[in-house]
């Protein structure tokens, strides 16, 4: 429309024309661009948002879990991953040690819709709160089983797509033991996380990409293994440094 506007101040009619063909070719580029942006929900790592994110996690927090309903540990977390169009539905399987035998809360992103909770191969009831999955707990040894059914979508924060993937470790893009919501703003390292599970013997199996970045270690074509903090896991448009005995990871536009 601006085009065609402008293209109206023109006295001559060829630049008329001009200004017309040329509103002709845009309107096009748009037409054929705005169904695959639509249906990959933004591809890039869109920190546009982060403005909303920090109005939702401006202390004090709108739900916080009773001490009493972190009162256990991950001992192993072994996760399955089935990859569909822009989404990943994934089963995890946790052996906890619990001390108390009442509930607990698990962290985890609250933008993923979570299908099942089950304890001891007992399906139970669950409620969601922000980014915080709470649940009855009861057994009769110091050791439970618990499997989470979620799916993870793609989404503006966190690109999850054929050809990219981000999924940071201070997502909590898989269930964890957390006091505080999950926060990204300004939170580059779990050190700043409080009240954090150290450390977890995690496995990945299932359809991970082959070009897959992670702190885990490869075992076989299908699986990904470590004692770790927290997973990350990215794919893309990415590019591996070497400094100093460390790795840093950037997206390849940037120059070391």
């Amino acid at each position: 429309l601006l085009f065609l506007l402008v293209g109206q101040w023109h006295l001559r009619a060829s630049k008329r024309i001009l200004t017309v063909v040329f509103s002709i070719l845009g309107l096009g580029v748009l037409v054929f661009v705005s169904p695959f942006a639509l249906a990959n929900n933004q591809l890039s790592f869109d920190r546009s948002f982060d403005s909303d994110l920090s109005k939702h996690y401006k202390p004090p927090y709108t739900f916080v879990p009773e001490k009493d309903a972190l009162d256990y540990m991950i001992q192993k977390m072994n996760l399955n991953m089935v990859q569909e169009t822009n989404a990943l539905k994934v089963e995890a399987d946790m052996l906890m040690k619990v001390s108390q035998k009442q509930s607990i809360s698990l962290s985890l992103w609250h933008e993923y819709d979570v299908n099942a909770v089950i304890v001891n191969n007992r399906k139970v009831k669950f409620k969601r709160q922000g980014d915080f999955i709470s649940f009855p707990i009861s057994s009769d040894s110091s050791t439970t089983n618990v499997t989470v059914r979620y799916d993870i979508k793609n989404s503006p924060y966190f690109a999850l797509t054929k050809g990219t993937w981000y999924l940071p470790a201070t997502l909590n893009w898989y269930p964890v033991r957390q006091s505080q919501p999950i926060n990204r703003l300004g939170v580059e390292t779990l050190d700043l996380v409080g009240d954090r599970q150290r450390m977890t013997d995690v496995k990945i199996s299932g359809d991970i990409p082959k070009d897959i970045i992670t702190n885990l270690k490869r075992q076989g074509k299908r699986s990904l293994v470590g004692r770790v903090a927290g997973v990350t896991m990215m794919q893309g448009n990415i590019k591996v440094y070497e400094y100093e005995e460390h790795e840093i990871v950037t997206d390849v536009s940037w120059s070391m």
